[in-house]
């Protein structure tokens, strides 16, 4: 029972962790003044927060790069995509409504405008 409770709090904390990341991304995008669209800052900070974890499949085929593995490279790619994948998939609705946030505040701050 234990461990489930333990697998449960890491997968939350995982899914809260790249939301944070990627709303990071997007409101450092929005603070930057880039060029791209609610869209694309969106697309772009949930991509980037999907490559942090996927870049410790790097560490590892690099680790078995210098070790005599079973592991082919083909099969360290596939891990790899589903990984960013998945990763980039979780973390888009943290962007989107940093995205959303910072494209049209509340009323409070459009009195000022």
């Amino acid at each position: 029972m234990t461990a489930w409770l333990v697998g449960i709090w890491l997968v939350l904390v995982t899914i809260v962790g790249l939301n944070g990341i990627a709303g990071g991304v997007a409101a450092f995008l929005h603070a930057s003044r880039s060029k791209r669209s609610r869209g694309g800052r969106t697309f772009l900070a949930s991509a980037v927060a999907g490559f942090l974890p996927a870049s410790s499949i790097v560490a590892i085929a690099i680790v078995g790069a210098t070790e005599d593995t079973t592991e082919t490279p083909m099969a360290l790619v596939a891990i790899f995509g589903m990984c960013f994948a998945v990763a980039t998939l979780i973390s888009v609705p943290g962007a989107i409504v940093v995205a959303n946030k910072l494209e049209s505040p509340g009323e409070d701050y459009r009195a000022f405008e």
